[in-house]
């Protein structure tokens, strides 16, 4: 576990370590916002800082060898704080605190669950997303806690708002819109895990264009009475 100065920085990393083909088997990101909340949800004192959580995979010297590529790789992109596992169970406690994330983040605003939605690009364009998307949020009185799955380009937001407070709503939908935008923009795709069925419906077109009838002749064909998962993904 790393921190970084900057977000960019950290993800700018995470591309640099991937092209060094070393035995990645996770790498996960919290921005600063995430990590105060991981710290006041769970009582800790981490750098309120971008933080990466890269875990390696392999034979003892392959680990043991990539392990200092990658030290000196984070070093020079002048991470602070970096610890490192020396057991089972230290690896354990580093993961859970990125566990605890979505909890922590939702704490943030006690009783209101928000949203989580997220898109998903290659990892070369990981920085300009990110600080993209950011920059939307800040333009908005929302809280967004920033967490992703980036050694697959894929990272998340929690938008935490009011359903109910029609200014709150149409802001998480501004950093919705956005989201999908840029990232469609980019080349990317407007979910990785979030929204799929229902809520990134409305972009399916956009996105996918003529293809979207392609997909829709399958489940015509299956499905002639549209009965199963009526209504999502598309209308047919």
């Amino acid at each position: 576990m790393c921190s970084f100065n900057d977000i960019g920085v950290a993800t700018a990393a995470v591309m640099k370590a991937l092209q060094f083909g070393l035995c990645l088997n996770r790498i996960e990101l919290a921005d600063a916002m995430q990590m105060a909340a991981i710290n006041a949800h769970g009582g800790i004192d981490l750098p309120e800082a971008p933080t990466l959580w890269i875990e390696l995979a392999g034979s003892a010297a392959t680990v043991a060898d990539d392990a200092k590529v990658l030290r000196d790789l984070v070093r020079n992109a002048d991470a602070g704080r970096i610890e490192a596992a020396r057991n089972a169970e230290d690896a354990a406690a580093l993961w859970r605190i990125r566990h605890s994330a979505l909890y922590a983040a939702r704490a943030l605003r006690p009783g209101i669950k928000g949203i989580s939605t997220d898109v998903c690009v290659r990892v070369s364009a990981l920085p300009t997303c990110i600080e993209g998307i950011r920059s939307v949020v800040r333009t908005t009185a929302i809280q967004a806690p920033l967490m992703g799955h980036v050694g697959d380009g894929n990272f998340h937001m929690v938008l935490l708002f009011h359903p109910e407070d029609p200014t709150e709503s149409a802001e998480a939908q501004k950093i919705t819109s956005a989201m999908i935008d840029l990232t469609l923009s980019l080349g990317g795709t407007s979910t990785g895990e979030h929204g799929v069925g229902l809520g990134k419906k409305a972009y399916m077109e956009v996105e996918h264009g003529p293809a979207l009838d392609l997909m829709c002749d399958p489940k015509r064909c299956i499905g002639p009475a549209n009965i199963m998962n009526s209504g999502k993904i598309f209308d047919l």
